[in-house]
């Protein structure tokens, strides 16, 4: 995944001056190996001969901006208030949803005195925003299901990375020798990230594990031939093949759905402030689905609302593993509502 890329600074001049001429080297992402030397080499879509574009800078993902001074955070007497009125007036399914996911943290009275008519008006941090350990659970879930390919997770400082996976033994830092049998091996760079950041990151890259290990097998349960990432979830099978009408409306729409959610959503960017090639990688089918399954993982009501035809029938495809995902949220936030109950001197 393209983290925001650290551009040498260089005068409007020079960058005239190299955009006239094609230098022998040419790279097609940006990496250390350009930022040294830039004069001497080209980048696809920024520098090379002709090129007018904008820096393909994609634009990072927005991290949650939680000002702990600002929210409005209980103390004993009014934790146990709050807690109160929680179990009180939302049902015991409501209590499930709403500790599934944090929104509109409260921050002033009036906040509050909407959230004690209804606590669905809002969050209040420790009584009803996201349960902890939903998000690594279903990590932990999902690793086990696609086979518990390697995981690193560690400060590596990537300029243009955020976390890559190889389905073979690697050769280098950025190349590996394929292999059919490898279920894979997942690095995360975890410098200067948010524990929220680092969780997109490890289920997109589960999701390319998924979308192999998982969708890509054959019917007799073999892995498929294709030792790489293939992009086996497809979201535009068959457009060609069929005649305008009801099905074809149909590919178009879940396909259509899932970039509109994965690109202003779950891995944002601005298609203006990147290259062609960039916006055609982010729009593969294997890409797509990698961005489609973090969401899911780390944003699922989300994925659910914004792009409802792909959910459907990924839920039809992979009944079990998402009865898995219900069962391992209601299981966390059971634990979490025992908790609240023992605070107030219930069961």
């Amino acid at each position: 995944m393209s983290d925001e890329v650290r551009f040498p600074k260089r005068t409007a001049h020079s960058l005239a001056v190299d955009r006239g001429i094609n230098a022998k080297v040419r790279y097609n992402k940006f990496g250390v190996a350009y930022a040294q030397s830039p004069n001497r080499s080209d980048l696809e879509g920024f520098d090379t001969k002709g090129d007018i574009r904008p820096i393909p800078r994609p634009k990072p993902v927005e991290e949650p901006k939680i000002v702990a001074t600002k929210e409005f955070l209980p103390d004993s007497k009014e934790k146990k208030e709050l807690t109160r009125i929680f179990l009180k007036k939302l049902t015991t399914v409501e209590q499930h949803k709403d500790l599934l996911k944090t929104t509109n943290v409260v921050t002033t009275k009036k906040q509050l005195s909407l959230w004690k008519e209804n606590p669905k008006n809002g969050d209040v941090r420790g009584i009803d925003t996201r349960a902890k350990g939903v998000h690594t659970n279903r990590i932990n879930l999902t690793h086990k299901r696609v086979g518990s390919p390697e995981i690193t997770m560690k400060p590596f400082g990537w300029n243009s990375l955020r976390g890559d996976i190889a389905f073979g033994k690697r050769v280098g830092n950025t190349r590996y020798i394929p292999n059919q049998n490898y279920v894979g091996d997942i690095r995360v760079d975890t410098k200067n990230r948010s524990k929220d950041s680092i969780n997109r990151t490890l289920a997109h890259e589960l999701g390319h594990a998924y979308d192999r290990n998982i969708t890509g097998k054959t019917k007799i349960g073999q892995l498929n031939l294709f030792p790489r990432t293939a992009g086996f979830e497809q979201f535009d099978d068959g457009i060609d093949k069929v005649p305008f009408g009801i099905k074809r409306n149909i590919f178009l729409q879940r396909k259509n759905q899932v970039k509109k959610v994965t690109g202003t959503k779950i891995n944002p960017y601005d298609p203006k402030l990147v290259s062609s090639k960039h916006i055609t990688y982010r729009n593969s089918n294997e890409e797509l689905f990698a961005d489609w399954f973090s969401g899911l993982i780390t944003n699922k009501s989300k994925v659910k609302r914004v792009s409802s035809s792909q959910y459907r029938q990924f839920r039809k495809s992979n009944k079990s593993f998402i009865k898995e995902l219900k069962e391992s949220d209601k299981a966390t936030t059971n634990k979490f509502i025992k908790e609240l109950k023992k605070s107030i001197g219930g069961k």
